[in-house]
């Protein structure tokens, strides 16, 4: 009796499983943000942050190619946001297939919240309670307490 007693609760679980990700995938194809998934590009173990695991990171990409990504536990990130350490480098006008290993490091301290659609460069350092905004690319480092908006942050 208890087993056949469990059997609905656990059909009922794989149900919803299902059903929840039907519903996430067609949103998804209708062009909404993959809520449940980000992407590392390069080696994970470069990503510092202890929210890498929590399973409602926003779409958010990693690029740990050319260095690290130090990112504060109370650091809000939005929607789409990019983090990219990798370089592109060109020799003699043309795209070669060097990327740098290292020396391209992001810190984002404690209490900054980054908005949708940042792209933050490599070799970036942004201080305590930064605010940047949507869209905004950033390529310099800011101290604490900055707000941060353009196309190239200023």
């Amino acid at each position: 009796m208890g087993q056949s007693a469990l059997l609905p609760t656990k059909n009922i679980g794989v149900r919803n499983k299902v059903i929840n990700r039907f519903i996430r995938s067609y949103l998804v194809r209708l062009g909404f943000a993959n809520y449940y998934h980000y992407f590392i590009h390069g080696d994970s173990a470069r990503l510092h942050w202890c929210k890498k695991d929590d399973p409602y990171t926003i779409d958010a990409t990693f690029n740990t190619r050319s260095g690290h990504i130090w990112i504060a536990d109370d650091v809000k990130i939005g929607h789409g946001v990019m983090f990219l350490t990798g370089l592109h480098i060109f020799e003699n006008g043309v795209l070669t297939n060097k990327v740098p290993e290292s020396g391209r490091d992001i810190i984002v301290k404690s209490g900054c919240w980054i908005a949708s659609r940042v792209i933050i460069l490599g070799g970036v350092t942004l201080g305590e309670n930064c605010k940047v905004y949507a869209g905004a690319v950033v390529a310099d480092s800011f101290p604490a307490g900055s707000k941060i908006k353009g196309e190239k942050a200023k």
